[in-house]
């Protein structure tokens, strides 16, 4: 195990607490992750600064870099919307941009977690809508 700040430590608590919460603890980093292929873990570079590293191929590669609220958002993000995908490739709808699905089980789980993040996942959903409009197999004639 790699030995971590008591910041840190509180920062994969969190992760932990919330990752149980919206059912989606297979998805974060891990402490014991640290250098391993295709996973995340997170350290912490400076005090309440932290880098999530992501491990492919022998390269390790920064996912994120911030402060303590910013890397959980974005890991619980991150999480959530990969079991939102999970989740809509198990019941997908035929005909349907597949985002219409997962966009509202993301909404759903980051609720859980945290109210006030379901507002926030659905402001950056906009942003990515306004480049990326949905396009329906209807819509692709």
């Amino acid at each position: 195990m790699v030995p971590y700040a008591s910041e840190l430590a509180r920062l994969y608590a969190e992760i932990d607490r919330l990752a149980a919460i919206g059912d989606v603890r297979e998805f974060c980093p891990r402490v014991e992750n640290h250098l391993r292929e295709d996973r995340c873990w997170i350290v912490e570079k400076s005090a309440g600064w932290f880098v999530e590293y992501y491990m492919e191929r022998g390269q390790a590669s920064v996912v994120v870099e911030g402060d303590y609220d910013t890397v959980l958002f974005d890991v619980m993000r991150s999480a959530a919307q990969s079991r939102a995908t999970q989740i809509e490739f198990q019941k997908r709808v035929a005909n349907s941009d597949s985002r219409r699905q997962w966009y509202a089980i993301q909404q759903d789980i980051m609720a859980r977690m945290k109210p006030e993040w379901a507002d926030k996942i659905v402001e950056h959903q906009a942003v990515v809508l306004a480049q990326h409009p949905f396009r329906d197999d209807d819509d692709l004639d």
